[in-house]
C-alpha cells in the first residue's frame, strides 16, 4: 500500500552506475532539470518535511511547503538515542493531507487524523496525498470530457500506415476485444509494464516489438 513516502532521486542517480548486472548509462538530463519540477510536485503533494536533515538529499531552492511530520514518542525516543551516538536521523518526507498542531496532533480540520493504519492500509478518510486522491479525483469531479476506465487490460499499441507513431490502443475490457484511438497515447504503466507493453506491441514494421529499433525498448 502507499506509505506516502516522497524521496527526490539524488544528483549521482542521473549518471553512470556500475553494479553488478553491468553499467546503467547516464541520463541525458540531470538532477538540475527535473528540480523545478520535484518543487512543483512536492507542493502538488502536500509534502511534509525538514530540509537539511538527510545528509544525502540533493539541493533544492525551495524549503518543503509543510513542516514535518512530528514523531511519535517512540520514534523520537530512537531519533534522540541515534543522534546521540553520532548518526543523522531525519524526518521522511511524507505526502499527506496532515494539518498538526505543534504536538504533532491532527487538528480540527485535517483530513488525515494520524489514525494508527496509516502505513500499509488504504485510507478511508483519503489523507494520503497520492495520485487518485491529489489528482484523478479532482479532475474526474471538474471536467466532463474525461473519462475513466476501470478493468482494462491492455494488450498491444497500434501505429499509424509509417509505423512510427502510436495512434491507437487494443484492449480487453470485461472480455471483449475494444480499439481506442487518439493523437496522443500516453503509456505511463511504469518502468517494467511499459517496456512489457511495447515489446508486446509487435507488427509487420517493428518484429520484436516498439522502440527497438534503437536497440532501446524505451518508455
Amino acid at each position: 500500500m502507499y506509505g506516502a513516502a516522497l524521496f527526490r532521486l539524488r544528483e549521482r542517480d542521473f549518471d553512470d552506475i556500475t553494479h553488478a548486472g553491468g553499467v546503467s548509462p547516464a541520463w541525458p538530463l540531470k538532477y538540475r532539470d527535473f528540480a523545478p519540477y520535484y518543487d512543483a510536485a512536492e507542493a502538488l503533494f502536500h509534502v511534509h518535511g525538514a530540509r537539511g536533515e538527510d545528509p544525502t538529499e540533493p539541493p533544492s531552492a525551495k524549503p518543503y511547503p509543510y513542516p514535518a511530520v512530528k514523531h511519535e514518542p517512540k520514534v523520537a525516543e530512537l531519533s534522540d538515542k541515534l543522534k546521540s551516538i553520532g548518526l543523522k536521523p531525519f524526518y521522511l518526507p511524507l505526502g499527506i493531507l496532515l494539518d498538526q498542531n505543534e504536538d504533532g496532533f491532527a487538528i480540527p480540520t485535517s483530513t488525515c487524523i494520524r489514525c494508527s493504519a496509516f502505513d500499509g492500509f488504504p485510507c478511508l478518510l483519503n489523507g494520503k496525498a497520492d495520485a487518485q486522491v491529489i489528482c484523478i479525483d479532482p479532475m474526474l469531479a471538474k471536467h466532463d470530457n474525461v473519462t475513466l476506465l476501470t478493468n482494462v487490460n491492455v494488450t498491444k499499441l497500434g501505429t499509424n500506415a509509417s509505423g512510427r507513431r502510436v495512434d491507437c490502443v487494443h484492449v480487453e475490457r470485461n472480455g471483449v476485444q475494444e480499439t481506442y484511438s487518439a493523437g496522443t497515447v500516453v503509456v505511463a504503466c511504469g518502468a517494467l509494464s511499459s517496456a512489457l507493453l511495447l515489446l508486446c506491441s509487435a507488427n509487420e514494421r517493428h518484429p520484436n516489438g516498439l522502440a527497438n529499433g534503437s536497440d532501446h525498448c524505451a518508455i
